[in-house]
């Protein structure tokens, strides 16, 4: 598949597992989990950004993050800031798509 155009992440390619795939809506089930590929201006591989819903619950703490790009741990924790800050808004208007800290639902 090819990268998705520019995003927060920059250009990216999302992999998700059945749990957060085949989410219809409301709150993601514990396990649901996705993988963003972060590309350069190519096709290199530079970075990954994880999260993974770690409990029920709609408060940042129920999701886990990390992301690491060009050899730099940016994130690595339960609800971290700079990760749920952003996510918080998917969902909150027709700018901001998707919902429950998820932008891209990948089907």
């Amino acid at each position: 598949m090819s990268p998705r155009p520019n995003g927060a992440h920059g250009r990216n390619r999302v992999c998700s597992n059945d749990l957060a795939h085949t989410n219809s809506g409301g709150e993601y089930a514990v396990g649901a989990a996705s993988v963003k590929e972060l590309i350069d201006s190519g096709t290199q591989i530079v970075g990954y950004a994880v999260s993974r819903r770690i409990k029920a619950g709609q408060t940042a703490d129920s999701w886990y993050w990390y992301e690491k790009l060009n050899g730099q741990v940016n994130a690595d924790g339960i609800g971290v800031i700079g990760c749920s800050g952003c996510h918080s808004a998917a969902g909150s208007d027709s700018s901001h798509q998707g919902h429950d800290y998820v932008y891209v639902q990948v089907k």
